[in-house]
Protein backbone atom coordinates (compact mmCIF):
# COMPACT_ATOMS: atom_id res chain seq x y z
CA UNK A 1 0.00 0.00 0.00
CA UNK A 2 1.35 3.42 -0.97
CA UNK A 3 1.75 5.93 1.89
CA UNK A 4 -1.06 8.44 2.10
CA UNK A 5 -0.29 12.17 1.87
CA UNK A 6 0.11 13.78 5.26
CA UNK A 7 -2.76 15.98 6.41
CA UNK A 8 -2.00 19.37 7.94
CA UNK A 9 -5.04 19.23 10.21
CA UNK A 10 -4.23 18.74 13.89
CA UNK A 11 -7.19 17.22 15.76
CA UNK A 12 -6.83 17.80 19.49
CA UNK A 13 -7.99 14.27 20.28
CA UNK A 14 -4.45 13.09 19.54
CA UNK A 15 -3.00 15.05 22.43
CA UNK A 16 -4.21 16.08 25.85
CA UNK A 17 -2.66 19.54 25.32
CA UNK A 18 -3.61 22.09 22.66
CA UNK A 19 -1.24 22.53 19.75
CA UNK A 20 -0.78 25.94 18.15
CA UNK A 21 1.22 26.71 15.04
CA UNK A 22 3.93 29.39 14.97
CA UNK A 23 7.52 30.08 14.00
CA UNK A 24 8.82 27.88 16.81
CA UNK A 25 7.37 24.71 15.26
CA UNK A 26 6.99 25.70 11.59
CA UNK A 27 10.08 23.79 10.45
CA UNK A 28 9.00 20.63 12.28
CA UNK A 29 5.52 20.84 10.74
CA UNK A 30 7.05 21.29 7.30
CA UNK A 31 9.20 18.18 7.71
CA UNK A 32 6.27 16.10 8.93
CA UNK A 33 4.21 17.35 5.99
CA UNK A 34 6.92 16.21 3.55
CA UNK A 35 6.43 12.56 4.49
CA UNK A 36 6.95 10.13 2.80
CA UNK A 37 9.49 12.24 0.90
CA UNK A 38 12.18 11.91 3.57
CA UNK A 39 15.80 11.47 2.41
CA UNK A 40 16.70 8.90 5.08
CA UNK A 41 13.23 7.54 5.99
CA UNK A 42 13.72 8.87 9.52
CA UNK A 43 13.43 12.15 11.41
CA UNK A 44 15.01 13.27 14.67
CA UNK A 45 12.65 15.70 16.42
CA UNK A 46 13.79 17.46 19.58
CA UNK A 47 12.74 20.29 21.83
CA UNK A 48 11.85 21.31 25.40
CA UNK A 49 9.05 19.74 27.45
CA UNK A 50 5.47 20.48 26.32
CA UNK A 51 6.60 21.96 22.97
CA UNK A 52 4.39 19.60 20.94
CA UNK A 53 6.75 16.79 19.92
CA UNK A 54 4.28 14.15 21.04
CA UNK A 55 1.41 15.87 19.28
CA UNK A 56 3.21 15.99 15.93
CA UNK A 57 4.56 12.46 16.29
CA UNK A 58 1.07 11.19 17.21
CA UNK A 59 -0.49 12.90 14.22
CA UNK A 60 2.13 11.38 11.94
CA UNK A 61 1.72 7.96 13.60
CA UNK A 62 -2.00 8.03 12.88
CA UNK A 63 -1.41 8.88 9.23
CA UNK A 64 1.46 6.42 8.74
CA UNK A 65 -0.02 3.61 10.82
CA UNK A 66 3.05 3.73 13.05
CA UNK A 67 3.70 1.75 16.22
CA UNK A 68 4.58 4.13 19.09
CA UNK A 69 7.39 3.05 21.43
CA UNK A 70 8.60 4.81 24.57
CA UNK A 71 12.23 5.07 25.58
CA UNK A 72 12.07 3.44 29.03
CA UNK A 73 10.32 0.33 27.63
CA UNK A 74 12.96 -0.37 24.99
CA UNK A 75 15.25 -3.25 25.94
CA UNK A 76 16.75 -6.25 24.16
CA UNK A 77 13.83 -8.63 24.73
CA UNK A 78 11.33 -5.99 23.70
CA UNK A 79 13.21 -5.12 20.52
CA UNK A 80 13.44 -8.82 19.63
CA UNK A 81 9.69 -9.24 20.07
CA UNK A 82 8.74 -6.49 17.61
CA UNK A 83 7.02 -7.87 14.55
CA UNK A 84 9.06 -7.81 11.35
CA UNK A 85 6.87 -5.55 9.25
CA UNK A 86 8.34 -4.49 5.88
CA UNK A 87 7.41 -0.94 4.90
CA UNK A 88 6.10 -0.29 8.41
CA UNK A 89 6.49 2.84 10.52
CA UNK A 90 7.51 3.61 14.10
CA UNK A 91 7.75 6.41 16.62
CA UNK A 92 10.31 6.16 19.41
CA UNK A 93 9.44 8.75 22.04
CA UNK A 94 12.13 10.02 24.43
CA UNK A 95 15.08 8.23 22.88
CA UNK A 96 17.25 9.83 25.57
CA UNK A 97 15.52 7.54 28.10
CA UNK A 98 16.43 4.26 26.40
CA UNK A 99 18.61 2.44 28.98
CA UNK A 100 21.15 0.89 26.56
CA UNK A 101 22.55 2.29 23.34
CA UNK A 102 22.86 -1.19 21.84
CA UNK A 103 19.07 -1.55 21.87
CA UNK A 104 18.68 1.68 19.91
CA UNK A 105 21.20 0.35 17.40
CA UNK A 106 19.22 -2.88 17.08
CA UNK A 107 16.07 -0.87 16.37
CA UNK A 108 17.77 1.23 13.71
CA UNK A 109 19.21 -1.90 12.09
CA UNK A 110 15.80 -3.54 12.06
CA UNK A 111 14.11 -0.48 10.60
CA UNK A 112 16.82 -0.12 7.97
CA UNK A 113 16.48 -3.74 6.88
CA UNK A 114 12.70 -3.41 6.66
CA UNK A 115 12.82 0.01 4.97
CA UNK A 116 10.67 1.41 7.77
CA UNK A 117 9.84 5.04 8.30
CA UNK A 118 10.41 6.36 11.82
CA UNK A 119 10.44 9.43 14.07
CA UNK A 120 12.71 9.74 17.08
CA UNK A 121 11.85 12.35 19.72
CA UNK A 122 14.05 13.76 22.44
CA UNK A 123 14.57 16.77 24.66
CA UNK A 124 18.16 17.17 23.47
CA UNK A 125 19.97 17.31 20.11
CA UNK A 126 21.46 14.05 18.86
CA UNK A 127 25.06 14.99 19.80
CA UNK A 128 23.96 15.38 23.44
CA UNK A 129 22.48 11.89 23.76
CA UNK A 130 24.21 9.69 26.37
CA UNK A 131 25.15 7.00 23.83
CA UNK A 132 28.74 5.96 23.14
CA UNK A 133 28.60 3.35 20.35
CA UNK A 134 30.35 5.05 17.40
CA UNK A 135 28.11 3.41 14.79
CA UNK A 136 24.98 4.52 16.64
CA UNK A 137 26.09 8.10 17.26
CA UNK A 138 27.15 8.59 13.64
CA UNK A 139 23.84 7.23 12.33
CA UNK A 140 21.80 9.41 14.68
CA UNK A 141 23.74 12.50 13.71
CA UNK A 142 23.23 11.70 10.02
CA UNK A 143 19.44 11.82 10.35
CA UNK A 144 17.52 14.96 9.41
CA UNK A 145 17.24 16.80 12.73
CA UNK A 146 14.60 19.41 13.52
CA UNK A 147 14.36 21.57 16.63
CA UNK A 148 11.07 22.70 18.16
CA UNK A 149 11.91 25.99 19.83
CA UNK A 150 10.50 27.91 22.77
CA UNK A 151 7.61 30.15 21.67
CA UNK A 152 7.91 33.74 20.58
CA UNK A 153 5.44 36.24 22.06
CA UNK A 154 2.78 35.62 19.41
CA UNK A 155 2.84 31.85 19.85
CA UNK A 156 3.02 32.17 23.64
CA UNK A 157 -0.15 34.26 23.65
CA UNK A 158 -1.95 31.93 21.26
CA UNK A 159 -0.92 28.85 23.27
CA UNK A 160 -1.91 30.37 26.61
CA UNK A 161 -5.38 31.25 25.30
CA UNK A 162 -5.77 27.76 23.80
CA UNK A 163 -4.86 26.05 27.08
CA UNK A 164 -7.43 28.05 29.01
CA UNK A 165 -10.07 27.35 26.35
CA UNK A 166 -9.27 23.62 26.39
CA UNK A 167 -10.21 23.58 30.09
CA UNK A 168 -13.43 25.45 29.45
CA UNK A 169 -12.15 28.57 31.19
CA UNK A 170 -13.22 31.98 29.92
CA UNK A 171 -10.33 34.39 30.37
CA UNK A 172 -10.74 37.92 29.07
CA UNK A 173 -8.14 39.33 26.63
CA UNK A 174 -7.03 41.92 29.17
CA UNK A 175 -6.25 39.14 31.66
CA UNK A 176 -4.16 37.32 29.05
CA UNK A 177 -2.38 40.60 28.26
CA UNK A 178 -1.61 40.98 31.98
CA UNK A 179 -0.18 37.46 32.16
CA UNK A 180 2.13 37.50 29.10
CA UNK A 181 4.90 39.72 30.47
CA UNK A 182 4.84 37.96 33.85
CA UNK A 183 5.54 34.45 32.57
CA UNK A 184 8.60 32.47 31.61
CA UNK A 185 8.84 32.07 27.84
CA UNK A 186 8.32 28.33 27.52
CA UNK A 187 5.55 25.87 26.68
CA UNK A 188 6.03 24.19 30.05
CA UNK A 189 5.49 27.55 31.76
CA UNK A 190 2.17 27.89 29.92
CA UNK A 191 1.05 24.47 31.16
CA UNK A 192 2.13 25.26 34.72
CA UNK A 193 0.52 28.71 34.75
CA UNK A 194 -2.84 27.49 33.44
CA UNK A 195 -2.82 24.58 35.87
CA UNK A 196 -1.98 26.88 38.79
CA UNK A 197 -4.72 29.38 38.00
CA UNK A 198 -7.27 26.68 37.23
CA UNK A 199 -6.68 24.98 40.58
CA UNK A 200 -6.77 28.28 42.49
CA UNK A 201 -9.98 29.28 40.71
CA UNK A 202 -11.63 25.99 41.66
CA UNK A 203 -10.37 26.14 45.23
CA UNK A 204 -11.57 29.67 45.91
CA UNK A 205 -14.53 29.64 43.50
CA UNK A 206 -13.33 32.82 41.80
CA UNK A 207 -13.25 33.94 38.18
CA UNK A 208 -9.82 34.43 36.64
CA UNK A 209 -9.60 38.23 36.67
CA UNK A 210 -6.59 40.54 36.80
CA UNK A 211 -6.88 41.06 40.61
CA UNK A 212 -7.21 37.32 41.08
CA UNK A 213 -4.19 36.58 38.88
CA UNK A 214 -2.14 39.28 40.62
CA UNK A 215 -3.00 37.82 44.01
CA UNK A 216 -2.17 34.26 42.96
CA UNK A 217 1.17 35.28 41.45
CA UNK A 218 2.16 37.36 44.47
CA UNK A 219 1.31 34.52 46.84
CA UNK A 220 3.05 31.79 44.86
CA UNK A 221 -0.04 29.81 43.92
CA UNK A 222 -2.37 30.65 46.80
CA UNK A 223 -4.23 33.84 47.57
CA UNK A 224 -4.19 36.15 50.54
CA UNK A 225 -6.65 35.30 53.26
CA UNK A 226 -7.40 38.95 53.83
CA UNK A 227 -8.85 40.81 50.88
CA UNK A 228 -9.22 37.79 48.69
CA UNK A 229 -9.82 38.58 45.01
Amino acid sequence: MLPQPFSLSFPQVLSEKPFCVGQANAQAIAWIARWPDWPKRGLYLYGPPACGKTHLASQWAKTAGALVLHGPQVHDAFVGSLPQRPESAFVLEDIHQVPRDVDVLHLLNQWSENKSFFILTSRVPAPQLPFRLPDLTSRLRALPSVAMLDPDDALLQKTLAAHFAARGLHVAPEVLAYLYPRMNRSFQAVCDMVDQLDQASLLYQKEISIPFVRNVLECGGGIREQGRP
